[in-house]
């Protein structure tokens, strides 16, 4: 169980005085008065010291006893084997804290069974080259490394307290601040901790490897009092342990930093049960604010958020194996770092539970989860929401707002799914223009109303971004550019895209879904609810069905979206016998498109004569026994189309082989001739430009 956190009282400096002396007691015990009064006993189980040894194990600096060396000096007994106690009290009036702070203590090549110190300690080494035998059997401190490894000079010292073998129960009833842990054997014997209890805090400095505990072998467990804190340096505030963690408890928050990799928690092989018990959240380092770990998990839950920051790859947890149960109790939320604020798994996540919502962020693969296996239950209580693209947005964003895995089990959504908006003009502009290093004076162009700054601006092997738009012809570059400014050079502008922003994507298929919100998209982007089916060599030959969309249910209104079988995330048609399930969605349908195994034609437009059946592409092949499918389709409310429908833009469908039936508000709509594959053009009150169709399958 983890400690409270008692507050530190700093040792009170009083009017300079003559360093403190230690003064033999028995062979066994040594006291001195520290700097503020205190009386502390020094007693060790074994007998080491002699009235006349004691400048041997004892230094002092500042009135602080700054080192105690257990190392064998000569003429001196070994201290291997022994239990140290170092305790401290306030005389009777007398003006002390009750604490005591001790720089270091150096049992470089000695075991020890047991260090315990009633106050600060900066640093400790224990270990012989026998990694049979732990280096230390417990260690219990009130802080490690709050004053420094030496009181009054801090930053002269390494924080960094080193073993050599294994490590029993490390006790420390506040926090532990700038100050390292580090356990090493070897290949063949591995150093071990068998637990670490933090009361307070475990905070990392502006120096690399600070605030950290780190293990070539396992970890039993693992509980922090208050919260985990990243700073600057790399690898601060992190636990890491080659092998495998017992269980992990934080009740606070485990915030990355500036750092890479601060603010984290890396096991090599497997977690045990895992609680946090409020935030998880990313930094400016790559890698910060992340649990990541080699094997599999038992359970691990958030209580609140999971939040990345601008660091690549933070705020995530991230798993090389299966998860048996992973709940955030609060959102799961992107940042500008690419694949910031994800839950990755290796394999299956067997039981997933998101308490809000899934909100995509502005950095590539942001905001959403990923399995290389399956999502066999899931459930997410608030909305899956891609990111938009500002108005003066300077990046394109690729994959946001997402649910990726082989198969999905049961999923159960119960807000909506909602594609971002890309809110920068969609141009495309081709001119010429006269390049100086910093800026384009452009030509033929009448008006530059559609660029922005972060267009794209594309001349030859040249490639910057539009900084400003000063006048009507002349743009200002982000980037120099490098070639002749001799004469006018060919120059196009694009602005930045938006994709995959809300997607759900099955890369087999999905089992039940329902969604108790809406499927929103927009006229910049399409929500896409897509899988591409089973691949052959996972099918029986003579399967009567190859079902990629088990069964949908969306209580609202379905529309700008893409639901499709046989296609991948970018809604490219590869696998021609995916078949649908049964379908209702309960409001209208609007502007949207549902498929299976069909591809469009040229135009890329669904509903019309140049859809087609797939080209199978690997893993997928066109089976005589098997054709596309949807089961049935049920529409409570209306089918629309655009409202101001063009044949060049503006086409939607229900497209496949086989379409079992089509029922709008209770009304069922059927095919003219179903002898054979036909069409039926909905009728305007519908909306004229969406269309009922099959698509004759070719073997």
């Amino acid at each position: 169980m983890p400690f409270s956190s008692p507050h530190h009282v700093s040792p009170e400096r009083l009017e300079p005085r003559i360093a403190p002396a230690a003064s033999f007691v028995n062979s066994r015990t040594v006291t001195y008065t520290d700097l503020d009064g205190d009386i502390v006993v020094v007693s060790s189980s074994v007998p080491i010291f002699r009235s006349d040894n004691l400048n041997s194990f004892f230094t002092f600096s500042d009135g602080i006893l700054a080192e105690i060396d257990l190392t064998t000096a000569p003429g001196n007994r070994s201290a291997s084997g022994t239990s140290l106690s170092i305790q401290s009290k306030t005389p009777r009036g007398g003006q002390g804290d009750g604490l005591v702070n001790i720089g270091y203590i150096n049992a470089t090549g000695v075991d020890l069974r047991a260090v315990a110190v009633d106050g600060d300690l900066g640093q400790i080494d224990a270990g012989d080259a026998i990694l049979r035998t732990p280096a230390l059997g417990a260690l219990t401190v009130r802080s490690l490394g709050v004053f420094g490894a030496r009181y009054g000079d801090p930053g002269s010292e390494n924080f960094s307290s080193d073993f050599r073998g294994s490590v029993g129960p490390v006790k420390i009833l506040t926090d532990m601040r700038g100050a390292s842990i580090i356990a090493t054997g070897d290949s063949l014997r591995p150093a071990l901790i068998s637990r670490v209890s933090i009361g307070g805090s475990l905070v990392g400095s502006s120096d690399p490897d600070t605030g950290k505990i780190q293990t070539d072998g396992s970890i039993g467990s693992v509980a922090v009092g208050g919260s985990i804190l990243g700073g600057e340096g790399d690898r601060s505030g992190r636990i890491s342990a080659g092998g495998s963690m017992g269980s992990l408890f934080v009740r606070g928050s485990i915030l990355g930093g500036t750092g890479e990799s601060s603010g984290s928690i890396q096991v090599g092989t497997h977690l045990g049960s895992t609680r946090l018990r409020q935030d998880l959240v990313g930094g400016q380092g790559a890698n910060s604010g992340s649990i990541q770990f080699g094997f599999k998990a038992k359970s691990l839950i958030v209580v609140g958020n999971v939040s990345g920051g601008s660091g690549d790859f933070s705020g995530r947890i991230a798993s090389g194996d299966d998860i048996d149960v992973l709940s955030i109790g609060g959102n799961l939320e992107g940042g500008s770092g690419d694949a910031s604020g994800t839950l990755d798994s290796g394999d299956d996540i067997d039981v997933l539970r998101i308490g809000g919502s899934i909100l995509g962020g502005k950095g590539d693969d942001s905001g959403g989860v990923r399995a290389s296996g399956n999502l066999k239950n899931t459930r997410v209580l608030g909305s899956i929401v891609g990111a938009n693209i500002g108005a003066n947005a300077s990046a394109s964003i690729d994959t946001s707002g997402y649910l990726k895995a082989d198969h999905f089990g049961s999923l159960a959504i119960f807000g909506s799914i909602v594609a971002g908006e890309n809110k920068i003009p969609a141009a495309s502009v081709a001119t010429t223009g006269l390049f100086t290093p910093s800026s384009a004076t452009l030509s033929g162009l009448a008006d530059t109303s559609t660029l922005r700054p972060g267009f794209k601006v594309v001349s030859g092997a040249f490639t910057s971004k539009i900084l400003s738009v000063d006048s009507l012809d002349s743009v200002t570059l982000e980037d120099p550019f490098p070639g002749t400014t001799a004469g006018t050079q060919n120059v196009s502008f694009s602005s930045p895209s938006l994709s995959k922003s809300g997607l759900i994507y099955a890369r087999k298929t999905f089992g039940s879904v329902a969604v108790y919100g809406d499927l929103r998209g927009n006229p910049t982007q399409q929500v896409l609810f897509v899988a591409k089916g089973i691949p052959q060599d996972e099918l029986p030959l003579r399967a009567r069905s190859s079902v990629a969309l088990g069964k949908l249910f969306v209580a609202g209104s379905v529309s700008h979206s893409l639901i499709g079988a046989g296609l991948d995330d970018s809604g490219t048609a590869l696998n021609p016998d995916a078949q649908i399930g049964a379908v209702q969605v309960n409001r209208n349908w609007v502007c949207s498109n549902m498929v299976a195994g069909i591809a469009p034609g040229p135009d890329f437009l669904y509903g019309n004569s140049d859809d087609s059946v797939a080209t199978p592409s690997v893993n997928y092949v066109n089976r005589s026994n098997l054709i596309s499918q949807i089961a049935s389709i049920r529409v409570g409310g209306q089918i629309l189309g655009s409202p101001t429908p063009s044949s060049n833009s503006d086409l939607y469908g229900f497209v496949a082989s086989k379409i079992g039936s089509l029922r709008v508000a209770g009304v069922p709509l059927r095919l003219t001739n179903t002898s054979v594959p036909d069409a039926l053009t909905l009728s305007p009150s519908t909306g004229s430009d969406v269309s009922l169709r099959e698509i004759l399958p070719t073997l």
